[in-house]
């Protein structure tokens, strides 16, 4: 069974929640940059001074301090906590480096490119990585644990649905039928997603009423109230 560009994609974002989840602390605050009649949808999210691990999401007028993943820095270009080699507030950060490194003058990349917008490339023989373009020159980037580069897609996506390495199968089970996927026209943006009996590091995904057996990323547990994947302190999963 094919999966939908749309059904991809959510998959993609339930994984991503659940990796960069995070929880607010301090009191919020009056802040001058956020808009009164802000989208609460789409909220706006600002950077907190001189702490990299930490922004400010926007209600309103006030501001409530959020704290990144242990681990993580914020990402004001992207709007998302993200590793620090990439969210690039912190100068100090280390840059990956591996393989040959930097390539100087890489032939894909375009020095007069929009830096808001970079070209990204495969690197040859390695799905956890990829290349970022800045003026011309192509700087190696690790993909996040226990994804892989999505060429097509052009972000780090699950293995098996960023279809790098051909040995990893989309799914580690044939579809099956679930009672708790009834409806075979639902919004495929918006589809029902399901405890997985007996194993938290799995959940199920309902596509065209038939369950598709998923995995949480490596650490991870699928968390039923939340609808995605989490700290398993946080997700409360029981086998």
């Amino acid at each position: 069974m094919e999966f939908s560009s749309k059904v991809i994609k959510k998959i993609t974002l339930v994984i991503a929640l659940g990796i960069l989840a995070v929880a607010a602390k301090d009191a919020p605050i009056e802040h001058p940059d956020c808009p009164l009649n802000g989208d609460p949808f789409n909220p706006v999210h600002l950077p907190y001074p001189n702490d990299c691990t930490k922004f400010y999401k926007c209600n309103g007028k006030i501001a409530h301090q959020m704290d990144c993943q242990p681990g993580l820095h914020w990402n004001n270009q992207a709007q998302y906590c993200d590793y620090p080699n990439n969210a690039r507030c912190d100068p100090t950060a280390p840059q990956p480096n591996p393989g040959g490194g930097v390539i100087v003058g890489h032939p894909d990349c375009d020095p007069n490119e929009d830096p808001a917008n970079p070209t990204h490339l495969p690197m040859p023989n390695d799905c956890t990585k990829f290349y970022k373009c800045d003026r011309g020159n192509a700087h190696p980037i690790n993909c996040p644990n226990n994804l892989h580069w999505n060429a097509q897609k052009d972000y780090c996506d699950y293995p098996g649905l960023a279809k790098c390495d051909p040995s990893i199968a989309l799914v580690k089970s044939a579809p099956e039928q679930h009672s708790g996927c009834q409806n075979p026209n639902e919004d495929p943006m918006n589809p029902t997603l399901l405890p997985f009996p007996g194993d938290c590091q799995k959940f199920y995904i309902c596509n065209g009423g038939i369950a598709i057996e998923m995995d949480c990323p490596s650490g991870l547990h699928w968390d039923e109230s939340q609808k995605r994947c989490n700290w398993p302190l946080s997700a409360g999963c029981r086998q």
